[in-house]
C-alpha cells in the first residue's frame, strides 16, 4: 500500500492528475488499519459490515440487523408497492444510502443497503468516503464480484489446474490462454443475458448446458451473433 502511495505521489509531482481509485474487499479484510492506509495513500476503501455490529444513525445507536428489519424492509415494501402497476422494464431495485458512525471501527462511514439480484438476503457494504454516491459504491462492489467470478470460472469451470506445465514460459502461456477464454465466456454470458430475457439470471454452466441440449436455441444465438457482427461492420464502413 505504501509503495502505491509513493508511486502516486511521484506521478502527481510530474503534473499528472491522478483519479481516485477504489479498493473493494470482503469482510475478512475489514479493519481500521487497512482503511487508514487507504486514506493515506489516495484510495477509497470499500468493505462489508457484519450485521451484528452497531452503528449510530441520526443520533441513535442501533444494531444493523435491527435497522434492516425496522427501517429498510418496510421502506422497501413501500417502494415495491408504488411500482406495482409499472411494466417490469421500468421497475427499479430499492437501495438505501446512509451516513453513519461505525462503532467498532470508530469512524464515520457511508453505508449502502441493497439486495443482490433479487436475493432474500439484504447486503450491507460501507465506505470511509463521506461523499461517495450510492451508484458509485454499488458499481465498484459489483466489479469486485465480477473479478471473483472470473477466477471461479478459471478454476472450477475451465479447470486451469488440470493443465500441467514444465516451465515459466509454459505457465505464462497457459495463464494467458485460459484468461482469454474466461474473458470471452463472461462477455458471452453478459451478452446472452441482455439479448434473451429468459437467461437474465443464468450462469455460464446453465447456458452451456442449454446450448448443448437445444439446437433451436443455438441456431437463434448464431443468428443474433451474425446480425450483431453485420451491424458492427456497417458502422465501421
Amino acid at each position: 500500500m505504501r509503495r502505491w502511495g509513493e508511486y502516486r505521489k511521484k506521478l502527481t509531482r510530474t503534473g499528472y492528475d491522478f483519479p481516485t481509485l477504489h479498493l473493494s474487499c470482503d469482510n475478512g479484510y475489514s479493519n481500521e488499519a487497512l482503511a487508514e492506509s487507504c486514506a493515506q495513500n489516495g484510495l477509497c476503501y470499500i468493505s462489508v459490515t457484519k450485521k451484528s455490529h452497531y452503528v449510530v444513525i441520526e443520533g441513535q445507536k442501533v444494531k444493523l440487523s435491527d435497522w434492516i428489519e425496522k427501517e429498510f424492509i418496510p421502506a422497501e415494501q413501500a417502494h415495491q408497492a408504488s411500482q406495482k402497476m409499472l411494466p417490469e422494464e421500468d421497475k427499479t431495485t430499492f437501495k438505501r444510502r446512509i451516513s453513519a458512525y461505525y462503532c467498532s471501527k470508530k469512524q464515520a462511514v457511508t453505508l449502502l443497503f441493497f439486495r443482490l439480484n433479487g436475493s432474500k438476503k439484504v447486503s450491507v457494504i460501507y465506505s470511509t468516503s463521506k461523499h461517495i454516491f450510492a451508484k458509485t459504491l454499488r458499481r465498484h462492489w459489483f466489479q469486485r464480484t465480477y473479478i471473483e467470478q472470473f477466477f471461479k470460472l478459471l478454476k472450477h469451470v475451465l479447470q486451469i489446474g488440470e493443465a500441467r506445465t514444465k516451465d515459466k514460459k509454459g505457465f505464462e502461456f497457459k495463464l494467458y490462454r485460459f484468461s482469454y477464454v474466461a474473458l470471452h465466456a463472461q462477455k458471452l454470458v453478459k451478452w446472452i443475458r441482455k439479448q434473451m430475457k429468459g437467461f437474465n439470471k443464468k450462469g455460464f454452466i446453465t447456458i452451456q448446458r442449454t446450448l448443448n441440449s437445444d439446437p433451436d436455441i443455438l441456431d437463434l444465438l448464431q443468428e443474433k451473433l451474425i446480425a450483431n457482427i453485420c451491424k458492427s461492420n456497417s458502422y465501421k464502413q
